[in-house]
């Protein structure tokens, strides 16, 4: 686990590194907590983890929030406090501050639920106009299957929920959830996820191993991949033992390990023969060919 939180800190820090090496502007992170109390402290860890990077110019970085807890009881079960306690934490412990215009968070104080989405929705839009991005995505993939707090209980009780979630144009969605805790959510939808440079996705958990391995993974690399939506050479899941995470980027390429993030380049040779797979593209709650025309 201690070289899990290691690895994922160190793959986010190289990514801005590289940015800031290579260009003049902004790197835009959108940042994510996950459900339940052992996804959530692994967030934190990574995140406080990633504070104690060398090498950043955290002035020259942006972080948005993947989705946010509308209505928690708690501020400390807000993703912005969790963030908050952890990265920014962490980097004021080394007398490091991030400008607070640097920090795009939902303003979950305003009077409603709808009001904080729009709101959201406005920043974030101006936010990809003048900085681009997103560079990176971190999100976790839930035992439900659910990204970033866009829940398949939500998008299949609705079709109009579903074309939210996939709509051409940045957008922030307002998701329910009946199994995990506070059950109303902020969330960006699957566009803005898709647009990144590099997506990080935290898998694992005993509970969800089975699903991860087999539908919930061609579900986010079918979703979330911009590649032919029937045909895409990966890595066998199965031969993978415990994967813990999985980074898409747009090039379409995809590693996967059960260390963690492993060129796939660099993978054994008897793992990548044969792994090419003809497919067509698992439905997210509505009609595959719709689905792939919209993500085009």
């Amino acid at each position: 686990e201690a070289d899990y939180i290691a690895k994922a800190a160190e793959f986010i820090g190289t990514c801005i590194q590289a940015f800031q090496k290579d260009f003049r502007g902004k790197f835009v992170i959108g940042l994510s907590a996950g459900n339940g109390h052992v996804r959530r402290a692994r967030s934190f860890d990574i995140y406080q983890a990633l504070g104690q990077a060398e090498g950043i110019d955290w002035n020259r970085v942006v972080v948005f929030l993947v989705d946010e807890r509308y209505g928690a009881e708690q501020e400390k079960d807000t993703n912005t406090m969790l963030v908050r306690s952890s990265l920014i934490s962490a980097l004021e412990g080394r007398q490091i501050r991030i400008p607070e215009e640097n920090l795009v968070f939902p303003k979950t104080t305003l009077p409603s639920w709808e009001e904080c989405a729009k709101e959201y929705e406005t920043r974030l839009r101006q936010l990809f106009a003048l900085r681009g991005g997103p560079h990176l995505v971190a999100v976790s993939l839930a035992p439900d299957l659910s990204i970033g707090s866009v829940f398949p209980e939500w998008y299949q009780s609705d079709p109009n929920n579903w074309d939210a979630a996939t709509a051409r144009g940045p957008g922030v969605l307002m998701t329910r959830t009946t199994r995990f805790e506070v059950p109303q959510r902020i969330a960006i939808n699957l566009r803005i996820i898709r647009q990144a440079e590099q997506i990080l996705v935290f898998l694992g958990g005993q509970s969800s191993e089975g699903i991860l391995q087999a539908d919930g993974l061609d579900m986010v690399k079918d979703a979330l991949l911009d590649t032919s939506p029937s045909v895409d050479a990966v890595s066998s899941v199965r031969s993978l033992a415990r994967p813990k995470g999985m980074v898409i980027n747009r090039s379409a390429s995809l590693s996967l390990c059960d260390e963690f993030l492993r060129a796939e380049a660099a993978a054994p040779a008897d793992r990548l023969s044969g792994a090419a797979t003809t497919r067509a593209t698992p439905s997210l709650g509505r009609d595959a060919g719709a689905t792939a025309d919209r993500f085009a």
